[in-house]
């Protein structure tokens, strides 16, 4: 549970921050996070590289979201 838990914990923690967080402040949770997986992942990642794609997929997704919710944006991304 401890090799898998935390990403995971931190991959469903930062759907939930994003999906229910409506201002600013939920891409930046949603970017400690995913730091949080991603350094994990780099911990565990000496013998476990698969673990390293969810992680940089999560932080690409914080930014996507931070990118879509600034507030000089007047309409939402495309898609």
């Amino acid at each position: 549970m401890a090799l898998f838990g935390v990403p995971l914990l931190c991959a469903a923690g930062a759907l939930w921050t994003d999906r229910a967080g409506r201002g600013t402040a939920a891409p930046v949770l949603a970017g400690v996070l995913a730091a949080v997986s991603l350094g994990w992942s780099l911990i565990v990642a000496l013998g476990f590289a698969q673990l390293l794609l969810p992680s940089l997929l999560m932080v690409t997704a914080t930014f996507v979201s931070w990118a879509d919710r600034r507030p000089d944006r007047t309409a939402p991304l495309a898609g």
